[in-house]
């Protein structure tokens, strides 16, 4: 592999690093799978594989995101939706990691 764009991070960075080329980058923007991992450090500086760390928008381009978005031209995924009554439902299907799209929390 050449570049991974990685937005779930966990054991699966451990596991798949090896995959890629010496002079590769690895860019993670989240970490579902898990926050925290075990890691050999060697494989970054011994093949020179670039490890970035991205929030996926620099401050221009999420003020132009919103823009699109309060003009209609762009709107989210929705997954599912749900009353905050119900946010113990809403925390299982997060926790199933079955969804696709954006779980939304209603205040009513």
């Amino acid at each position: 592999m050449d570049l991974v764009a990685d937005i779930a991070g966990g054991p699966g960075v451990s596991t798949m690093m090896p995959m890629i080329r010496d002079n590769g980058r690895w860019v993670i923007a989240g970490a579902v799978a898990a926050p925290v991992i075990d890691f050999d450090l060697r494989r970054l500086y011994l093949h020179n594989v670039q490890l970035i760390g991205s929030s996926m928008h620099t401050r221009v381009h999420f003020r132009r995101l919103v823009e699109l978005a309060r003009g209609g031209q762009v709107s989210p995924q929705v997954s599912s939706t749900f009353a905050l009554t119900e946010i113990a439902e809403a925390q299982t299907e997060f926790s199933e990691r079955r969804h696709i799209g954006k779980i939304v929390i209603l205040p009513h």
